[in-house]
């Protein structure tokens, strides 16, 4: 028996001896079969699906300004209003929704949806398409405005 072998048999001794509790066995449990699935069943939402599928259907791609034009339009504003530093609701509100119009039909990140509004930091980009989506459900207006804007670009 080596040093350390002699050192925890003694140990193990003295512990018996003083009435410490001694340890479980550990319990191993026995494994799960998994049964294969489908690759259809339930996996249409993971963000891989279509890595493992395909693209089933192509993804519209409307360009950024033809984007910024119909915002403009619908608006009001004027293509200088959408892109400058100015923080009135109405412009601002324009430029979220065209943020997030960029997000939906451009494969842009958001480093440069918001370098084309205005020379934007992509948290401010990120900002706009979560407030947006937060928004759509409960401002009705808004989400009339974004129906509209959808069915002019598509």
């Amino acid at each position: 028996m080596s040093l350390v072998e002699n050192y925890a048999a003694a140990r193990k001794e003295r512990l018996i001896r003083l009435g410490a509790p001694q340890p479980k066995p550990v319990v191993r449990a026995k494994p799960i079969p998994v049964k294969p699935q489908a690759i259809d069943a339930g996996w249409e939402g993971m963000w891989f699906y279509d890595l493992l599928q395909g693209f089933r259907e192509p993804r519209l791609v409307v360009p950024v300004r033809e984007i910024q034009e119909a915002v403009c339009r619908h608006y009001g504003i004027s293509a200088l209003d959408l892109i400058s530093q100015r923080h009135n609701r109405k412009i601002s509100r324009a430029r979220q929704v065209g943020i997030y119009l960029c997000r939906l039909y451009t494969p842009h990140s958001y480093a440069e949806i918001g370098r084309r509004f205005g020379h934007r930091d992509h948290s401010t980009a990120l900002y706009s398409v979560e407030k947006i989506e937060r928004l759509l459900g409960s401002d009705l207006k808004l989400a009339c405005d974004v129906n509209t804007l959808r069915r002019v670009l598509a």
